[in-house]
């Protein structure tokens, strides 16, 4: 595929600054981070790049960085972001072409789950590399928690949905089921590893198999109708299991013991028949 003018530009301004920072001896590392560090940054990306030097270093360094910068890639305006010494926001060209470079200190590389995707492009004694595995760790316990918490908010919703009905809420119900599905489909999109960002339910029939298909499509219920509800829950159901069925493969983590699934079952059935509230 042909590059635009503008990615061009990027990978342009990209080639300079590391040309000029990596072999600055005061840089001890240098990465880029967002859409820089995954290469998925578009037309109107901004370049973020970081750069780490030493602390007795940070306050000189951050205030030649300007006309460096006016030297290599022609800035045209630059605005300490913080006003604390610490990040210049800086325009390259008169179409905005935007670069974020933060000077940190060692004590500034924070493990942060946005810190994951780095790609470092210059390294002083595997100090980055430590805090790039740090942060994919933390990043991962994250997903993790809010994986959990998802799933058993979904089963809980079992519980509302049946009250729902009993109470004759059958567009509230109607509403939660198909939306409930439509995050379970997010998270199989997660788990498969692929990057649509929110995914779309269009895309659906590319994404998952035919079985995995038939059971989102079971949680559209489509018309307020107390059978179609009921459908739409069972659909909704067997939907959560599989995905936390992938879930424990891919990732080779166990889902946390919980209550007995079969003895909420039996609760989500009694409310829903009107036995119980």
């Amino acid at each position: 595929m042909k590059k635009s003018a503008a990615i061009k530009k990027i990978e342009e301004t990209m080639a300079k600054l590391e040309e000029t920072f990596v072999k600055d001896e005061k840089v001890l590392g240098a990465f880029y981070c967002g859409t820089s560090g995954t290469g998925s940054y578009g037309e109107y990306s901004d370049i973020d790049l970081v750069l780490v030097v030493a602390d007795e270093d940070q306050k000189d360094f951050f205030k030649k960085v300007p006309n460096v910068l006016q030297r290599t890639v022609g800035l045209k305006s630059a605005v300490n972001a913080a006003g604390e010494d610490v990040e210049w926001c800086c325009l390259v060209t008169d179409d905005y072409f935007g670069l974020d470079l933060p000077i940190f200190k060692k004590a500034d590389l924070v493990c942060s789950p946005k810190f994951a995707n780095i790609r470092i492009l210059k390294d002083h004694h595997d100090l980055l590399r430590r805090f790039k595995k740090r942060s994919v760790a933390l990043k991962s316990r994250i997903e993790t928690k809010n994986f959990v918490n998802d799933m058993r908010q979904i089963k809980d919703d079992q519980l509302c949905l049946a009250r729902q009905v009993r109470k004759g809420q059958l567009l509230e119900a109607m509403s939660e089921c198909t939306r409930d599905g439509e995050e379970l489909f997010h998270w199989l999109v997660k788990l498969k590893g692929i990057k649509y960002q929110p995914p779309s339910l269009r895309d659906a029939e590319k994404i998952l198999t035919q079985k995995e298909l038939e059971m989102l499509l079971e949680t559209r219920v489509k018309n307020p109708v107390d059978s179609e509800i009921r459908a739409g829950m069972q659909g909704l159901w067997k939907l959560t299991l599989h995905v936390i069925d992938e879930y424990e493969k891919r990732t080779g983590r166990k889902f946390p013991a919980g209550r007995d699934d079969n003895r909420f079952l039996g609760l989500v059935n009694d409310v829903y028949k009107g036995r119980r509230f």
